[in-house]
């Protein structure tokens, strides 16, 4: 994977977050390590809700697994 995935297309993000060769946790820590990174030079944020932003990226996760399970789909 690479070390800065925010350098990486949407279009790229979505195929490897599908494919689940990313998760979604994943990429939100590689967007906050840049943030923490640059922020201090652009000032861009006024305020950043990591703990939630976590929380929420992890929840999407678990949907996702979820959505995955076989008693998902329907099929007995």
């Amino acid at each position: 994977m690479a070390d800065n995935l925010t350098y990486l297309s949407a279009a790229r993000l979505a195929e490897l977050l599908e494919t689940r060769k990313l998760s979604s946790v994943e990429l939100l820590q590689s967007c906050r390590f840049r943030k923490t990174a640059v922020d201090g030079r652009v000032k861009a944020f006024t305020s950043c809700d990591e703990a939630g932003a976590l929380a929420l990226a992890g929840l999407g996760a678990a949907f996702a697994a979820r959505m995955r399970a076989p008693e998902a789909s329907g099929r007995i």
